[in-house]
């Protein structure tokens, strides 16, 4: 953890496909909430200068896995769904919000929404599946 209260996500130097995305700071906010943020540059984004759809699908699973990270436990998404309702610019910071909306003891139901601006330019919901011990 930082010195500021956020702590970081990061797949760089990993040998995965996500080694190639920013870090992932994120912080409590609230019981069964947190908030993130992500810094992005032009490798984030389309051909219209915006953020590539898949960069921000991939980013929200990603995501959805930092209510374990504090307990180092792995996870698997068992489904997930994103919405994309405003156009993203590469080169702006993301600022998201994750929600816990039920934990049961194999499974984490969550909803998340990332904004530039103010104003959303993503949201969605996942299930992930705990795996203890792996």
């Amino acid at each position: 953890m930082q010195d500021d209260g956020w702590s970081i996500y990061d797949f760089r130097g990993s040998g995965t496909w996500p080694e190639h995305w920013p870090p992932v700071h994120y912080r409590p906010a609230g019981e069964n909430a947190y908030e993130f943020k992500v810094d992005t540059d032009a490798r984030h984004g389309n051909l219209l200068s915006g953020l590539h759809g898949a960069f921000l699908a991939g980013l929200g699973e990603h995501v959805l896995a930092i209510p374990l990270m504090s307990r180092a436990m792995q996870n698997v998404t068992v489904s997930y769904a994103i919405d994309y309702p405003g156009a993203g610019s590469a080169g702006k910071p993301i600022f998201g919000n994750l929600r816990v909306k039920q934990e049961t003891g194999r499974m984490l139901f969550l909803s998340f929404e990332m904004a530039q601006d103010d104003r959303c330019i993503a949201h969605g919901s996942g299930v992930v599946r705990k795996l203890p011990g792996v």
